[in-house]
């Protein structure tokens, strides 16, 4: 029998099965069109983020998660954000690359603010920067859902993951990074639901449908 240690973040105590979740980076296009096409590109999938979002922010069923999604919508509308990728496209680096380039920016200098605040807020630049990368890729950013109680188990949970969630199904939080501040674990906090950080990556490997 494994056992790992990590940090609570939101009170109780839950049974049952873990799901694993994970996102991976949206590649690279396999041929890079032109600097005006590639910000075409970037423009409609910015749209449709920002749709996508509004739809989230009307499913929240708490104002600190329709915050989040608020937050995150003015970013696809700041001009630091925007005039970093549009760089990026001009230096060829694709609309894609470009994205994922501004995203280490700003996420790097968000965290190193001290401010916990602040410093939890780059997750939610590295949300939107995953929902636009797969929005350019083609690929889904469908949210999570449940079809049956479970703990979910993540090296990291971005806010939208959880907004939407059906809350019957969702018995707990592992994650194996994070912080108390992070937008997950106030989101845990808020709902009720048992959040438990720092549970390390090794904890990932055997967690999927492991009984907790």
């Amino acid at each position: 029998m494994r056992s790992y240690s990590a940090t609570p973040v939101s009170p109780g105590l839950v049974i049952g099965p873990c799901r694993l979740i994970l996102r991976r980076e949206a590649a690279l296009h396999a041929v890079l069109q032109t600097p005006a096409a590639e910000q075409h590109l970037f423009d409609a999938a910015r749209i449709l983020a920002q749709g996508e979002l509004l739809v989230l922010m009307e499913r929240a069923d708490n104002d600190d998660a329709r915050e989040i999604m608020m937050f995150q919508h003015a970013i696809l509308d700041d001009s630091a954000f925007l005039n970093k990728v549009t760089e990026g496209i001009e230096q060829e680096k694709g609309a894609i690359g470009a994205v994922q380039e501004a995203l280490r920016h700003f996420s790097n200098i968000m965290r190193q603010l001290d401010d916990a605040y602040f410093s939890a807020r780059s997750a939610d630049i590295e949300d939107v920067g995953l929902r636009l990368c797969a929005i350019l890729a083609g690929e889904s950013y469908d949210p999570i859902t449940l079809t049956e109680p479970a703990i979910l188990a993540a090296e990291n949970l971005y806010p939208s993951d959880l907004v939407g969630v059906d809350r019957h199904n969702l018995l707990g939080i592992v994650i194996a990074e994070g912080s108390p501040q992070s937008h997950a674990a106030i989101i845990a906090r808020t709902l009720g639901i048992p959040a438990l950080i720092l549970a390390g990556t090794e904890f990932l490997q055997y967690a999927d449908g492991a009984e907790m």
